[in-house]
């Protein structure tokens, strides 16, 4: 199935699912979660791989994401 997947998306499963829980990460860290939090609830176990896996996705870490976004709304 997920190379199937892989043949169709010129991606694999991984990281159609890395990104997926990245934006959702994204609306939560708006909504003033922690990141913490934000982690655990898009399935990360692990904050750090967590952080590591948003930087990739994103170019940002959660924190720069986060206060990117927060200067703009003051």
């Amino acid at each position: 199935m997920s190379s199937l997947l892989s043949q169709h998306t010129k991606n694999s499963f991984t990281n159609i699912l890395a990104e997926y829980r990245v934006e959702k990460a994204k609306q939560l860290l708006l909504n003033n979660r922690k990141i913490k939090e934000v982690s655990s609830l898009v399935g990360f176990q692990n904050q750090n791989y967590f952080a590591k896996t948003f930087k990739k996705v994103t170019g940002y870490t959660p924190k720069e994401y986060k206060q990117m976004h927060v200067m703009k709304d003051i």
